[in-house]
């Protein structure tokens, strides 16, 4: 009886590690509830689509400012370039420079002083006959020379 006995009590051992260090301590299982993963991971992507959204509005922002930066830089050059035509407009129009150019390069003289009429008074639009006289006179010498 007692070989049975030790042989049972040989099967009933429970299966124990011999050795056990002082620190151990099994671990406790805690069970999650799949409402809490799936409320966790619904909270990480959000976060995280968040974060994606806001350094993509940073980005737009920082390009903007770039673009805008560059579009001043742009507008004070063209003011510059704006003045820089306005004299030289003021230049080629003055009135000094195109008598020049009339008598230098193109051999044109004042006409003499009874030939001007003003055409804005008009008691001075009757001409006489001396007048159209002295133009055909000032013709002539124009197409002989």
């Amino acid at each position: 009886m007692k070989l049975i006995e030790i042989l049972k009590d040989r099967n009933n051992i429970n299966k124990k590690p011999l050795f056990r260090p002082a620190a151990y301590r099994p671990e406790k299982v805690t069970k999650i509830s799949t409402e809490a993963v799936i409320l966790t991971s619904f909270t990480i992507l959000l976060v995280t689509l968040m974060s994606i959204c806001y350094v993509g509005i940073c980005a737009q922002n920082v390009k903007s400012q770039y673009t805008l930066s560059r579009l001043k830089e742009k507008k004070i050059a063209l003011e510059k370039t704006r003045l820089n035509l306005k004299l030289e407009v003021s230049r080629l129009n003055s009135l000094e420079r195109i008598e020049t150019i009339a008598r230098r390069e193109l051999g044109m003289a004042h006409p003499p002083n009874r030939l001007i009429i003003d055409m804005r008074n008009p008691s001075v639009l009757r001409a006489s006959i001396e007048d159209v006289v002295a133009i055909e006179s000032y013709d002539e010498e124009l197409t002989s020379d």
